[in-house]
């Protein structure tokens, strides 16, 4: 085949525009029906949470949505098995690791030894509940004001990650003493 014959063959059949038209409808029909099984899933997410009675609980903190919730109680497991919020903190992965070496202070980070999913959902658990709760607005507020022991004003992820700490010492408390959460500030500096 030439070039000549190739370009002729191109030029009488105007199959890509017909291709990419059909290609086009084809997504938006998957698109559409993607959108209807996340409808579905959401309402089945719902009727599962609504099954759980210690879902009630977490569900009442505002920015905690069904998708957090549902996360979070499916990798926390059974929440009677923890006897201490240290001991969700620690599994989630948020306990302080300190990297001290003889004269040397360093700075204390987060191990991330916990499960992954856990601590991510609680991030951004976090982030929504410091935009919904005025409670976790105060306590972010309170964080991005006060230094750490070098001296230094928190970073905005640092005030996050202490919040997520502070989220689940609230989780745990509610989940003991199976009540809802109540949004008042004079509660949120202790601890």
């Amino acid at each position: 085949m030439t070039p000549k014959s190739v370009t002729l063959t191109v030029k009488s059949r105007p199959v890509r525009p017909l291709r990419n038209f059909l290609m086009i409808g084809f997504v938006l029909k998957e698109v559409r029906r993607t959108e209807g099984m996340l409808k579905d899933i959401k309402k089945e997410l719902k009727d599962l949470l609504s099954q759980i009675p210690s879902a009630r609980y977490l569900l009442s903190i505002p920015g905690v949505g069904h998708l957090s919730a549902a996360v979070f109680l499916g990798e926390l497991g059974n929440p009677a098995y923890f006897h201490h919020a240290k001991q969700i903190i620690k599994y989630a992965g948020y306990d302080p690791q300190e990297s001290d070496s003889g004269k040397r202070i360093g700075r204390k980070v987060i191990s991330k030894k916990g499960r992954w999913l856990l601590r991510k959902h609680l991030y951004l658990m976090s982030l929504r509940a410091v935009v919904h709760s005025r409670f976790f607005q105060a306590y972010y507020q309170h964080r991005l004001e006060t230094k750490n022991r070098f001296g230094q004003l928190l970073k905005k992820k640092e005030a996050l990650c202490a919040v997520a700490i502070k989220m689940i010492k609230v989780i745990f408390a509610l989940l003991r003493d199976k009540r809802v959460f109540q949004d008042t500030v004079s509660f949120a500096l202790s601890a």
